[in-house]
């Protein structure tokens, strides 16, 4: 089975932190394009001018930044959000460890999915499928950690990575599951 187009990053996510307790009330004064309802939020959110990424700030000062489309940009905004934070006088790693947590990735396979066969193709040990629930078929690869939804036009959402590589394991071993399997393209 082949691929139509390349593996697209769709979403990356990234955390840090700055090591003590922040007080989210004052912080919605300070930083501008943020929101933060207290009685309901447990977080503040923050997006960064000119980023089209969304960070959430934590009371415990954990950061998790969501939305961008490139490792350096997550890293980007977040570096953003310390130098804003900085500037309202919290202290903040001069060097911070910024680590991937989650890459969102989408392809296209070459023509429909009858989505009954492949979960039979794939094995019912790696695989959920409930049509009537999610019209996605969720699939588990053995080799790589990651969680790939496959869907009746052929495309592919590949969650639970933090590199490339690891898109890459499980397409190759979900096409060669089902090339093995003499799974059919319309």
């Amino acid at each position: 089975m082949d691929l139509q187009q390349p593996l697209s990053v769709e979403n990356v996510t990234v955390t840090t932190g700055v090591d003590q307790e922040l007080d989210l009330s004052a912080l919605v004064l300070g930083l501008g394009s943020s929101e933060c309802e207290l009685d309901r939020d447990v977080g503040l959110t923050y997006q960064p001018d000119g980023l089209e990424t969304t960070a959430v700030v934590y009371r415990s000062g954990k950061v998790v930044c969501m939305g961008a489309q490139s490792v350096a940009t997550a890293r980007a905004s977040v570096g953003s959000l310390l130098t804003r934070l900085n500037t309202l006088g919290i202290d903040v790693p001069a060097d911070p460890d910024v680590p991937v947590t989650n890459i969102v990735f989408s392809a296209l396979l070459r023509g429909r999915l009858d989505l009954n066969a492949v979960a039979v193709e794939l094995g019912f040990e790696h695989i959920e499928y409930e049509p009537e629930q999610f019209s996605a078929l969720i699939y588990r690869p053995e080799r790589v950690d990651v969680v790939v939804l496959m869907f009746g036009s052929g495309s592919v959402i590949i969650t639970g990575g933090t590199d490339d590589s690891h898109a890459r394991l499980a397409l190759d071993a979900l096409t060669d599951k089902l090339t093995a399997s003499g799974h059919s393209r319309p």
